[in-house]
């Protein structure tokens, strides 16, 4: 019976246990579902599958050689990111389905008849074509998206090409993609020979582009006219350029889809960030990503988000180690990161936290080269005078309050600190003080000594009084300032009390300060 019951027990907690095990995963997978991929230095929000995706393509390579062992299947994955995420399995299955169906056509062919095959079978599933004479009826030279292409048979150059270079992929043909002006096609490497492959043409495969220039019926003018091609001719055709497939799509992240008026920010600003992350020798890549980080420092700025300016000023001081940059991208990317300690400043300026804002100012002069305009600088000199001014301003109101309530003592700390403030700057060895710069500061420092003076009066401290002013003194010397007042007050009333004497008091007044400002 206690057997029994042992047993009965112990399957009740295996349950229960079995029950907050699985709470625990699933909870764990949700909290998951959507992460910031910080590792990988992006600060848009990628889902696990789509940090997968990245991560897979990033470790294997963007490049030819990289083709031969990327998975064709995470090659149509990453195409249909390029058209905007999230990526529909549906369209995944639907490109498997009929690369299944054409297999066993493709059995005992060689490879240039695998080509062909897969060109012809493309262009009557996918994108419903029929032998033609001109523009194809469902051509559409912005489409550019291939999950359009899937699920409505719409197309251009380069969605079109995508489909063709990922079906040859899946039956292991060796496949590129040719950039021209306005234009990309296809091309295969068979035995030695490239077969060129343009898949807006229902009669594309083994095209012949220099017959096609070379032509005395001017009929390539009409083509690129009726495809909205512009600056395809022969001499572009020579000067083409042959990337991998994996490029193309990566290319494909910022293309006509991609405009503000088709696709939203946050997806935009998610493939010009992917973009300019793995294609990183591609100076317009590069240029993209600094786009996303520049304009979310910004609004992190208009936040207040401190953490979040960090995390962006880290993706680009990331980024400045990249070597492939050229002048003017690198030079936008000092800019941005300027910008970076400038919003930070700002952000501690506005909470006033002054001495983390005066840093961050600082900061922001390591990033300023030779072009930079100057009112960015201005507003950088700006900024860090207001800065140390309103964080010693903070010690001087703390004085000023010592000093209603007749705490000399501690008034005298709080502008010593006030003070402070503005001669460890100074030292500093990245300090940077112009000239209207150190006036503010001397503004700031006489006033302090002055007030510091006036307490010690107030509570007949003459002595104290007078060593206030004196420092007062060092920093404007000026014999018609209101300092002279304060001065001859002090010795005034040392003499009624009878501290010194009246030629003993005009002595030292002539002694330690300008001997037009005593009237004892």
């Amino acid at each position: 019976m206690n057997n029994k019951l042992y047993a009965f027990k112990t399957s009740v907690f295996r349950y229960i246990l079995s029950l907050f095990l699985f709470f625990l995963l699933t909870h764990y997978a949700l909290a998951k579902s959507n992460v910031r991929a910080s590792d990988a230095f992006f600060i848009s929000e990628f889902n696990t599958s789509e940090l997968s995706l990245l991560s897979y393509t990033n470790d294997l390579g963007i490049y030819q050689s990289s083709y031969n062992v990327f998975s064709p299947r995470r090659m149509l994955e990453l195409a249909l990111f390029a058209s905007g995420p999230p990526i529909d399995n549906r369209m995944v299955t639907s490109v498997e389905n009929f690369v299944s169906e054409i297999a066993s056509e493709l059995q005992g062919k060689d490879d240039y008849q695998k080509g062909k095959i897969i060109f012809e079978r493309m262009q009557q599933h996918f994108l419903k074509n029929i032998p033609e004479q001109g523009i194809p009826i469902n051509y559409d030279a912005d489409q550019s998206q291939l999950s359009v292409l899937l699920s409505s048979s719409q197309y251009n150059c380069v969605s079109s090409a995508l489909l063709y270079m990922i079906l040859a992929k899946y039956f292991d043909l060796e496949v590129e993609a040719v950039i021209v002006p306005s234009h990309i096609f296809a091309q295969l490497r068979i035995g030695g020979k490239i077969i060129e492959v343009e898949t807006t043409t229902y009669n594309g495969y083994d095209f012949d582009y220099n017959n096609f220039f070379n032509s005395s019926n001017n009929s390539h003018s009409d083509w690129s006219r009726d495809r909205g091609i512009e600056g395809f001719n022969i001499n572009t055709y020579h000067n083409r350029e042959i990337i991998s497939p994996i490029q193309a799509i990566l290319h494909n992240m910022n293309n006509q889809h991609t405009s503000p008026v088709r696709m939203n920010e946050v997806i935009r600003y998610k493939l010009l960030e992917t973009r300019g992350y793995l294609d990183n020798t591609n100076h317009d890549a590069l240029r993209g990503r600094i786009v996303v980080l520049h304009n979310s420092l910004l609004a992190a700025d208009n936040s207040n988000d401190v953490s979040r300016i960090n995390y962006i000023r880290n993706s680009l001081s990331d980024s400045l180690k990249n070597e492939n940059w050229s002048t003017a991208s690198k030079e936008q990317l000092y800019d941005s990161l300027t910008n970076s300690y400038i919003s930070e400043g700002n952000t501690y300026f506005e909470n006033n936290r002054w001495s983390d804002a005066v840093d961050s100012f600082i900061l922001s002069l390591n990033y300023v080269h030779k072009n930079t305009p100057r009112n960015t600088i201005n507003i950088i000199d700006n900024n860090i005078l207001s800065s140390i001014l309103n964080w010693s301003l903070e010690h001087s109101n703390r004085a000023s309050v010592a000093f209603n309530n007749r705490d000399c003592e501690g008034a005298l700390l709080s502008y010593k600190s006030s003070n402070n403030i503005i001669d460890v700057y100074i030292a500093r060895d990245d300090a940077y003080v112009n000239d209207k710069i150190k006036l503010g500061f001397d503004e700031r420092k006489y006033m302090n000594f002055v007030n510091a003076g006036i307490c010690f009066f107030n509570i007949q401290n003459y002595d104290k009084s007078l060593i206030q002013y004196k420092q007062a003194y060092e920093i404007d010397n000026s014999p018609y300032s209101n300092l002279g007042d304060y001065v001859n007050e002090s010795y005034r009333s040392m003499v009624r009390s009878g501290v010194l004497s009246r030629n003993r008091a005009i002595e030292e007044c002539n002694s330690n300060f300008n001997v037009n400002m005593c009237g004892i």
